[in-house]
């Protein structure tokens, strides 16, 4: 793991974009994408190591880029 997410474990908290709390669930090596919570929604979001959000969707579409994670709290 590198990048944004890189010394993150279970429950750390990050900011978003829009100033908004996301918690750190797990990394899936897989795909090398990391799983979060975001404060205000019921389903995590995958991101990038970078703290891009990975895809657009549905369920968050009209958030865009607010949604990014820019910190870690």
């Amino acid at each position: 793991m590198t990048g944004l997410f890189e010394n993150a474990s279970f429950g750390t908290v990050f900011q978003t974009k829009d100033g908004g709390k996301a918690v750190y669930i797990c990394y899936i090596p897989f795909n090398n994408l990391h799983k979060l919570f975001v404060e205000g929604f019921e389903y995590p979001f995958l991101y990038h190591a970078d703290g891009k959000r990975r895809g657009n969707g549905k369920y968050a579409r009209l958030y865009g880029a607010g949604l990014d994670v820019v910190k870690q709290m």
